[in-house]
């Protein structure tokens, strides 16, 4: 038999994982910046109704919700779910 010596890094360049971590640094702060945006935008959209609207949008928001608590997931998607 014939064995070959297979030679693994144990580590990364401290280059790559340096650009790694400062790229997902960068992915992550948009992500947020992303994210504060739409809440204002959504601050801004309300601001703008009137009493009226904003009350309909909150009866319809609670609504909204009392409908879809407690509902069961796609029956596909509950076919190849993992069982526990």
């Amino acid at each position: 038999m014939l064995f070959l010596p297979v030679f693994a890094l144990a580590q990364e360049s401290p280059k790559a994982t340096k650009a790694q971590k400062k790229a997902d640094d960068k992915k992550q702060e948009q992500a947020m910046n992303e994210k504060k945006a739409e809440i204002e935008g959504r601050k801004m959209h309300k601001a703008i109704q009137t009493k009226e609207v904003r009350k309909r949008m909150k009866q319809s928001a609670k609504e909204a919700d009392r409908w879809n608590t407690g509902r069961r997931k796609f029956f596909i998607a509950r076919w190849f779910e993992k069982k526990k």
